[in-house]
């Protein structure tokens, strides 16, 4: 069988106009650009004020067939077009055919025009509209919320951004028609979105437009959602019926962590908030976090703590995050049991390449650091780590010993009678071409000073002569800045940089000579 393709075109232009604060231009922030069927191309003008930071975009269509393929394309204002990328249904959204709605997707503001296509077998179109949003840059509210204590239950209810903190402008009402419910589980969701922003309040805003004027609902579908710095957000007022759970909405609050999870895992500032949010709603429930009950909207027996995916068919909340959730649970039960005290995660760690073959980790404690500390690493790429060693919560340097060369990835979390902390920052070091001869012996370069502030100095005191390059790296092994290639000549070598620009934080200075590094850590003030 001959399967028929036809690919159609619209090319629209994004006419972007003078800047504007957020409060002036609500009124203009929406756009919808209706695209004929038939028509090979079709240009037309979107008025969006001075958007930032970013473009919040979805595609609705309607077919008497297969949905098809629907692909998009940007051009920059330097007139770069980027990749096309394919818009898929939204797993979350409870339509059917004809009508279908693409996932939220978001180009860049400073997006001149659009290029759409649709290739497949869905050609009979009944109607179509590709929705824009400028979600205007966030403007400081008032503060996040009050977080009164529990008469029942000792884990207080997190701090959160009220709607007003996310939408200051006012102009993201909440539902004028709620129907409440009595929650008896919570079910967590992934965005399926973006995985870094700069204004992740700009996200939500952007969310709430999605679902309320793409979707058709009410308000926003979640009734919590979370972002990867660890700050939550109020969606939907909790006790009332959100949409988020494939069509079996009641006695449920739906708490939606931002970002895509199918190849990625939540960050750990995320999952602390998250563990502190399930720790105080079950505990209000009077629940075990691990134990499973009755679900009267879906008809189901389900945990207490539950993905989308237990509702019905769909990836959400993600491949790389779901298989977690038995130890989610048990942490979040850890964590009542405990007082309601959080194991402190410890901060800049680091990771050093004493030689091809072995590696210093170090990192800082901080206050309710618990028992221990259990680390971790993960070769080539950071999504398979695998415990490597534990040491008493006196101890704060662990060294990697009998490696391969290669690169790997490390991260340590605090441990005690409460349960796991959540893990440091991931550091980073490559092994590779790394050895350590006598003219790098340590004792022979010095940094001063450290912790430094607006310069740092190295002198080298050996005897080596030669070319020596230099680089400083991120703690993520990133090299951020090429300091120079230097002809040493003599006994002694001496070079002060202006590092005056750089934030706060751990670094390092990499040499290079004659096959040989050697990579020291220094700190910013």
């Amino acid at each position: 069988m001959i399967r028929k393709m036809l690919s159609f075109s619209w090319i629209c232009l994004l006419v972007l106009l003078s800047s504007a604060s957020y409060a002036q231009h609500a009124e203009n922030n929406r756009q919808v650009l209706e695209f004929t069927p038939g028509t090979l191309t079709q240009q037309q003008a979107i008025l969006l004020d001075s958007p930032a930071p970013f473009i919040a975009s979805s595609l609705v269509w309607e077919t008497d067939e297969l949905p098809g393929t629907p692909r998009l394309r940007s051009q920059d204002d330097a007139g770069n077009w980027s990749e096309w990328q394919t818009l898929s249904p939204d797993p979350h959204a409870t339509f059917e055919a004809p009508k279908y709605i693409s996932s939220l997707f978001f180009l860049p503001a400073g997006t001149q025009l659009v290029e759409l296509a649709f290739d497949g077998s869905g050609i009979n179109f009944q109607s179509g509209y590709l929705h824009l949003y400028n979600p205007g840059k966030t403007i400081a509210g008032e503060g996040v919320s009050d977080n009164p204590v529990s008469r029942s239950c000792p884990c207080p209810q997190p701090e959160y951004q009220g709607r007003l903190d996310w939408c200051p402008s006012g102009d993201c009402p909440v539902d004028s028609t709620p129907e409440p419910t009595t929650v008896t589980h919570i079910i967590i969701h992934h965005s399926a979105g973006v995985n870094a922003s700069s204004d992740w309040a700009a996200v939500v805003r952007s969310i709430w437009d999605y679902h309320v004027n793409s979707n058709g609902w009410d308000d926003i579908g979640y009734n919590w959602l979370v972002d990867p710095n660890g700050v939550l957000y109020e969606g939907r007022p909790d006790g009332l019926q959100g949409a988020h759970f494939c069509g079996q909405n009641p006695n449920t609050t739906g708490l939606c962590m931002m970002g895509n999870f199918q190849t990625v895992f939540p960050s750990g500032a995320s999952l602390s908030l998250l563990r502190k949010f399930l720790g105080w709603r079950t505990c209000e429930l009077g629940v075990d976090p691990t134990d499973f009950g009755f679900h009267e909207g879906s008809g189901l027996s389900l945990y207490y703590i539950s993905g989308h995916r237990d509702g019905c068919s769909t990836a959400c909340p993600g491949d790389q995050f779901y298989p977690e959730f038995p130890a989610l649970r048990q942490s979040v039960k850890d964590f009542i049991d405990a007082g309601c005290i959080e194991v402190a995660a410890p901060i800049d760690l680091s990771a050093t390449a004493l030689s091809n073959t072995s590696v210093l980790l170090e990192w800082t404690e901080t206050s309710d650091a618990g028992t221990g500390y259990e680390l971790e690493r993960s070769s080539e790429t950071a999504n398979n780590f695998q415990w490597i060693g534990s040491v008493n919560s006196s101890t704060l340097d662990f060294t990697d010993n009998n490696l391969v060369p290669g690169n790997y990835y490390y991260r340590v979390r605090g441990f005690g009678p409460q349960g796991n902390g959540n893990f440091s920052n991931e550091a980073f070091v490559s092994t590779i071409g790394v050895s350590v001869g006598t003219q790098w012996n340590p004792e022979f370069v010095l940094l001063s000073p450290t912790p430094f502030g607006e310069s740092l100095q190295i002198q080298l005191s050996d005897s080596y002569t030669g070319i020596i390059h230099m680089q400083l790296l991120a703690v993520d092994g990133r090299m951020i800045r090429d300091l120079g290639t230097f002809d040493k000549q003599h006994l002694d070598l001496q070079q002060t940089w202006d590092l005056s620009d750089l934030s706060s934080g751990v670094y390092f200075i990499r040499l290079e000579a004659d096959g040989q590094s050697l990579v020291l850590k220094s700190i910013k003030q």
